[in-house]
């Protein structure tokens, strides 16, 4: 009988490899998720009044200048400055809908973003 030399592939370094790894991926993935704090809801049984809102628009383009009007009345910056910290004075819990044109350029939507912030605006819903 002769014996002939075995010519398998040694698996036992491979599969020690794996559980190493999946061991290491186990301990970092929760490590790894970021925390988002966010003011949710409290559930109710009764139906909560709607809280009023201003509506934001931005019209522009990149080559033009930007047009931004609140509650389809147009105005200055100044003007709409005005107009939101009046209506915050009434309610301190002022929603605003913040809505840009499909051709808007992103910068007049941060500048917008920007002027609502000096304003003290708290709660910003911005939509497509």
């Amino acid at each position: 009988m002769s014996h002939s030399p075995v010519v398998d592939i040694n698996t036992t370094p491979l599969i020690d490899v794996l559980l190493v790894l999946l061991i290491v991926f186990m301990i970092a993935a929760p490590a790894s998720t970021a925390r988002v704090d966010a003011k949710l809801p409290l559930a109710s049984t009764t139906p909560a009044a709607p809280s009023p809102a201003l509506n934001v628009y931005i019209q522009a383009s990149a080559s033009t200048k930007p047009q931004i009007t609140i509650n389809e009345s147009h105005g200055s910056r100044s003007e709409h400055l005005a107009r939101i910290r009046q209506a915050q004075r009434v309610d301190a819990e002022l929603l605003l809908r913040v809505k840009t044109a499909p051709d808007a350029d992103y910068a007049h939507l941060v500048q917008a973003l920007a002027l609502l912030q000096r304003a003290g605006v708290k709660r910003i819903l911005v939509s497509p």
